[in-house]
């Protein structure tokens, strides 16, 4: 499964409220015309964190019983036969829970879908310890999005002109004189720079 692929085609939502992400190279992925390359988000969490596709047998419930809510600390990976079973007992009035029948679709109960904290790049939902990005790979594209590296020749124009005052290359491109001496530093590694 290639999870370093960033798809940007929007969320959706089913009829249950559960939210279904585009990924059209899961193994998982619908092939059905309405539904085709999306999956369902708490799924591909879940796989994200154990490192590996979810079995047959296995399920994912939704600890809090909101199916928009996917994050990693609200998911628990249960056997289908045990997820029936836990089912059958929360909407038998299990003691401290509403049931879905109960509570319906158009209830009035708060929803909790909108502050689910999302990653800013792929919108996934992020755990309670992810802030910005769901991880390492998106970071890297919100980063290289922002940062304007020059080619090798306009930034050894510039440290000419501003007299090697990397400080000042850094301001001229809103980055730090460090960043320019990494990307010095880059273009010499590559070959492309001579000191």
């Amino acid at each position: 499964m290639n999870t370093n692929k960033i798809n940007h085609k929007s969320n959706r939502t089913n009829s249950s409220g559960h939210i279904l992400i585009y990924r059209p190279d899961h193994p998982s992925a619908y092939t059905s015309k309405n539904w085709e390359g999306y999956v369902y988000e708490h799924r591909f969490i879940a796989e994200q964190n154990l490192k590996r596709s979810l079995r047959d047998d296995e399920e994912v419930h939704h600890l809090n019983l909101n199916p928009a809510d996917n994050r990693w600390e609200n998911l628990m990976i249960i056997s289908r036969e045990s997820h029936a079973k836990l089912h059958v007992w929360l909407d038998s009035g299990a003691p401290g829970y509403e049931s879905s029948r109960q509570k319906g679709m158009n209830s009035g109960k708060p929803n909790l879908h909108e502050h689910t904290k999302r990653c800013k790049i792929c919108n996934l939902t992020l755990s309670r310890d992810q802030s910005t990005y769901c991880g390492i790979v998106c970071h890297g594209i919100d980063l290289a999005g922002k940062s304007k590296r020059p080619s090798p020749e306009v930034l050894k124009a510039d440290m000419e002109r501003l007299s090697g005052n990397m400080s000042a290359v850094g301001r001229k491109y809103d980055v730090s004189d460090n960043t320019v001496r990494k990307w010095i530093k880059r273009f010499i590694v590559k070959g492309v720079w001579q000191s």
